[in-house]
């Protein structure tokens, strides 16, 4: 009689599953394409968030994930007894690790326990705090392997976090092709670039992110002014939700703007209109149901590390010019 083989149990943990004023962010939705597609007959793969559940609307739990909340904060030590019991609970096999918290307190159980340890690195930060520099040296003898989503995240990974560059792989991160692929018919682009207040036939130039310092965002707004000067009608879009859905274009940038010349693109994927506070800040927006609401607001200084490496502390600003708007960024 034939043997069915037990499935693997492999569990996914991350550090937490959203920023503030965002929907769902790279590595929720991540989770929300990969997970479903692993092969049912032969594993089971579930979610631990050491932290509570996120405000977004965006569930992982309707795309049908189960996840599980530990609602634990960054440095609290019970962190790994809850993570143990929960991963007991779940006859764990793999554990796979999102994060600095999860790859934390997730080797350390995984080295309790004698399972195998997978970390996942998602970006490349340029360095680690100090504390985590300490963690990542202690527990490089329990990883296992150490997957990076691009080539400058894997150097990221072998200098920084100190795995063995024999263990460390490169993985783009893939996105389902039946999700995009579908053709647009000439009346939809029209629409939508209406919609977005772009002219039709110029190009467009644009990037999707969360609007927070760290993305360097900046760098494509820098960008435009040469771009510009080759292709005087291009417009540039920056599509995103977050800290900086605000601080964009002030009251007399929209005033250049107004006059001519290709202006910057701020798209709210939150698609509604702007509230009593974007008015209050000269900002302008128009918004549609389908796609984005369009907002020009007022723009704040954000420090720029000269290096090219965000941090905390205040820095430089760098103010960009293109034709028809001007930007501190």
């Amino acid at each position: 009689m034939a043997v069915t083989p037990r499935r693997l149990n492999v569990v996914q943990i991350c550090d937490h599953l959203g920023w503030p004023g965002t929907r769902m962010h790279g590595v929720k939705r991540l989770f929300a394409w990969m997970i479903p597609r692993f092969d049912a007959a032969r594993f089971r793969v579930s979610l631990i968030s050491l932290r509570a559940p996120d405000t977004s609307g965006d569930r992982l739990e309707d795309h049908g994930i189960d996840v599980t909340y530990l609602s634990r904060s960054k440095f609290d030590p019970r962190t790994l007894s809850a993570l143990l019991a929960e991963l007991d609970r779940r006859g764990t096999d793999v554990v796979h690790l999102h994060g600095y918290g999860a790859t934390t307190f997730g080797r350390l159980a995984a080295a309790r326990r004698g399972w195998p340890a997978l970390l996942h690195e998602h970006c490349n930060l340029g360095d680690t705090p100090w504390f985590q520099k300490v963690a990542d040296r202690l527990l490089a003898p329990h990883t296992d392997l150490a997957i990076a989503v691009s080539r400058s995240t894997a150097e990221f990974v072998t200098r920084a976090r100190m795995v063995p560059e024999a263990l460390t792989r490169v993985v783009y991160l893939g996105a389902p092709a039946e999700e995009f692929a579908r053709p647009r018919t000439a009346d939809e682009v029209l629409a939508t670039r209406s919609s977005l207040g772009l002219p039709a036939g110029v190009p467009v130039v644009g990037t999707v992110t969360r609007l927070m310092p760290a993305k360097g965002n900046q760098y494509l707004v820098e960008a435009a002014k040469t771009v510009l000067d080759d292709v005087p009608d291009a417009h540039f879009c920056i599509v995103g939700e977050g800290d900086l859905v605000r601080r964009t274009l002030t009251g007399e940038d929209q005033r250049a703007a107004g006059r001519g010349g290709p202006p910057l693109h701020f798209l709210n994927l939150l698609g509604r209109a702007a509230d009593d506070e974007d008015a209050r800040g000269g900002c302008v927006a128009r918004s549609n149901r389908s796609c984005s609401t369009r907002i020009a607001g007022s723009a704040r200084r954000l420090p720029i590390n000269p290096t090219g490496a965000w941090r905390g502390r205040p820095r430089q600003p760098v103010r960009v010019s293109t034709p028809g708007c001007t930007s501190d960024l």
